[in-house]
């Protein structure tokens, strides 16, 4: 069953409800990520998503197997009264819908009865269905009664009638978007543009739909649209694998998908009256680190140079320990995207995870989020052409290494506590963020005055921080901040070392003695004696050598920590963690909170 995907278990709207569910799919048996179809105008699968769905109330399959790959037809799951799972193609889906309307099987529930006539496409031929869903909307409501039947069930028969009719093509096609209903009584108005609504057009299938209802009387109000002043290409953004993907398909973008490379790339792009037709103003170029997409982003770059300001931005891998071989570091990655005005690293998924499924699918939403706020971020940047003293400008051409983060302002602490918490946020292994030539935060809040620059202090840290004024950008009370100019890591134990004293300063903790393999860190009264370990192989040798001690005391590494490790009692004063999870050790043993953090 190579490339295909199995059935896991079915999501419906609310617990206990009678009707269609969603169906969560796993890529194979014992994989603990969720992935959803992404369903063709064909009714084929596109591609799977990952899923950031709370499973709480799946239900699970059982022993059913039912197994999908891209291109066949999609499944879809229906959940009777009686609690049995109805679940296959569309044809198996409308072979049950259809004998289940006719038996009578859901009388008792008239909105899914309707729902099921919807989807097998046979409105017509059951109006007592039709009739049943609109009296049990009346009863609680006649508002959402009469909402229901205009939009949900007589304008979609109307557009399906219009475009048989005319069968409109490309910009013709949205206009078809433009139609309204308005039912008064026994009478229904249909308002569109002129060329569409016509007394000559068939309404084969509207018409017994009304006459369901009790409508009988029709007027069509035509009417002119107004002509479009053309827009031109502001900014588009390209992403690969998933997180992009996710990122691109939810608001505020609007976003396409295409083959490329025999992969998929997520497309989303933006206009506007004012643009310089000629010379669009931002490309982002958005990928994992696969180094053949880091490649083809670089070569897209380089054709793109009627773009103003162009970035790249590179997620880094959701999993700790032995890379993949396609998997580059982050200067290999920055070396390849030579074409890129700024190389934006994207790390603070990989800060708090624990190795759980659960916390890994956090991570992936912590990824998407702080993704989607950062291209809300530069999308919101862009400005008319002429003014020069804006945040990409002062970019352009720099070919420079960045940092990423994000963080949501929390009233309850100060403004330096908060951007202490997004300074942390934008920490990395891979680069060395105190570094940067100054911090930049995206500052969006409304009836809030923009602060003036400053220097924070995280431990021993201090960071140039400026604000920038941005409106309209949809971030809210998001702060995003970039730290602009940031070096690389050497690699060596001496900085993890250094990247280690910074997380723990999060904490409020500070060393009080530095040593080749390791730290002193205190808070107040408390010490731990923090050993860093590089190399897997030498983590039980540590944690043996150390095990009769009586200081408190924490062996960090930032390799994957098998589970069957984790589990090893060495002493009652000694931890073993990733550094992922040094905050969470903090929090057990000395009830430590994040800065930031209620």
């Amino acid at each position: 069953m190579a490339d295909m995907a199995i059935l896991e278990c079915t999501l419906p709207s609310t617990d206990g409800a009678v009707g269609f569910e969603l169906p969560i799919f796993r890529s194979r048996r014992g994989a603990n990520s969720d992935i959803v179809q992404k369903i063709d105008q064909d009714g084929t699968v596109g591609c799977f998503q990952p899923s950031w769905l709370s499973t709480r109330h799946a239900i699970s399959v059982g022993d059913l197997e039912i197994y999908v790959g891209e291109g066949e037809q999609a499944i879809w799951a229906f959940r009777t009264e009686q609690g049995r799972l109805i679940a296959g193609t569309r044809s198996q889906l409308v072979e049950y819908g259809i004998n289940a309307l006719k038996s009578g099987e859901l009388e008792k529930v008239p909105l899914v009865a309707a729902e099921m006539a919807a989807f097998c496409e046979c409105q017509e031929h059951f109006p007592w269905v039709l009739e049943r869903a609109f009296a049990h909307l009346a009863s609680t409501s006649e508002t959402s009664a009469a909402s229901w039947r205009d939009v949900s069930v007589l304008l979609p028969a109307i557009k399906e009638d219009v475009a048989s009719h005319y069968r409109p093509r490309g910009a013709a096609r949205e206009k078809l978007n433009q139609l309204l209903v308005l039912t008064l009584g026994e009478t229904i108005a249909i308002h569109g543009p002129k060329e569409l609504v016509s007394e000559e057009t068939p309404l084969s299938k509207f018409r017994p739909l009304a006459e369901a209802f009790g409508i009988n009387r029709l007027r069509f109000v035509p009417f002119t649209p107004a002509l479009a002043v053309p827009k031109h290409l502001v900014w588009q953004l390209v992403g690969t694998g998933g997180v992009a993907g996710h990122a691109l398909t939810t608001r505020p973008f609007r976003s396409s998908r295409h083959l490329n490379r025999g992969g998929t790339e997520t497309y989303a792009s933006g206009d506007a009256e004012w643009a310089n037709p000629s010379q669009p103003e931002l490309i982002v170029r958005i990928h994992g680190s696969n180094i053949e997409d880091a490649e083809h982003a670089n070569r897209a770059l380089a054709l793109s140079e009627q773009f103003l300001y162009r970035h790249a931005i590179n997620i880094r891998p959701m999993s700790y320990g032995t890379p993949r071989t396609s998997t580059a570091t982050t200067p290999k990655i920055f070396s390849t995207l030579s074409e890129a005005d700024m190389v934006w690293i994207i790390a603070a998924h990989r800060l708090r995870q624990t190795g759980t499924p659960m916390n890994g699918m956090g991570g992936m939403h912590t990824a998407s989020r702080t993704l989607s706020c950062a291209l809300q971020a530069l999308v919101g940047s862009v400005v008319r052409s002429g003014s020069k003293d804006t945040f990409l400008q002062s970019l352009r051409n720099r070919n420079a290494l960045g940092m990423i983060g994000i963080w949501r302002y929390n009233n309850d602490f100060s403004l330096e506590d908060n951007i202490k918490r997004l300074i942390f946020n934008m920490l990395c292994e891979d680069v060395l963020l105190e570094s940067a030539d100054c911090i930049r935060v995206m500052w969006s809040m409304k009836n809030s005055p923009i602060p003036a620059s400053r220097v924070i202090e995280l431990g021993a840290r201090h960071y140039n921080v400026e604000f920038v004024q941005l409106s309209g950008s949809g971030l809210g009370a998001t702060l995003v901040g970039f730290g602009i100019d940031v070096a690389l890591s050497s690699g060596k134990p001496s900085d993890f070392r250094e990247f280690c004293i910074d997380l723990f300063a999060g904490y409020g903790w500070w060393h009080v003695a530095l040593a080749e393999s390791g730290m002193t860190m205190q808070r107040g009264t408390n010490t731990v004696r923090v050993i860093l370990v590089t190399d897997t192989r030498h983590l039980a040798r540590a944690a043996r050598s150390h095990h009769a001690s009586e200081e408190r005391m924490l062996i960090v590494t930032n390799k994957t920590v098998p589970k069957n490790f984790r589990n090893r009692t060495y002493s009652a004063n000694a931890g073993v963690v990733h550094y992922s999870e040094i905050g969470r050790w903090l929090g057990s043993v000395f009830g430590d909170k994040l800065v930031g953090d209620r």
